[in-house]
């Protein structure tokens, strides 16, 4: 990915592209042979990244193709031009299924890492050329009970000289 771009007027992130495609074919006889190779050069793709509570959302804005390369069609000829249009007048059918689909696919963050810290406020921030992606660790500590435990297993694996300790800052 080139020319790889982060708005902080338009909340959108994306960049430039190249892909390579290869189709292959199954023949009558079980053999598979390469029917097409095709490149999308300078494919521009955005998207915007959404925070909502915990969860993170993305939707596709943009999915353009500039300019298609045919490297070897073996069933006729492929017009890179008409390829190209059809191609990205597909995209704008589908990019409204696939942002309903991605709806629906929201990636939950956690809310704990570990048994004391708590995850909260995610934030997605845009900013020209990067982003800004934070959350809040709040720091809960054992509980009562654990804490007590923990002094009392000390206490026990202390030999019996140190159990009691006096301290005498003066």
């Amino acid at each position: 990915m080139t020319n790889v771009t982060i708005s902080e007027t338009d909340n959108d992130a994306g960049g430039l592209s190249t892909l390579g495609l290869d189709f292959y074919v199954n023949q009558t006889n079980g053999v598979m042979v390469e029917a097409a190779s095709i490149v999308l050069n300078d494919t521009d793709f955005r998207f915007t990244a959404l925070a909502t509570n915990m969860t993170l959302g993305v939707q596709i804005n943009t999915l353009n193709v500039d300019k298609i390369t045919v490297n070897s069609c073996a069933y006729g000829n492929l017009n890179a031009k008409i390829l190209k249009t059809k191609l990205n007048a597909a995209f704008l059918v589908v990019r409204p299924i696939i942002n309903q689909i991605l709806s629906g696919h929201a990636l939950k963050v956690p809310t704990h890492l570990g048994k004391y810290f708590v995850l909260s406020d995610l934030v997605i921030g845009y900013y020209n050329d990067y982003f800004f992606i934070g959350l809040t660790p709040t720091f809960v500590g054992p509980s009562a009970e654990t804490k007590e435990w923990y002094i009392k297993e000390a206490q026990k694996a202390l030999p019996t000289t140190f159990k009691t300790v006096e301290v005498d800052f003066n």
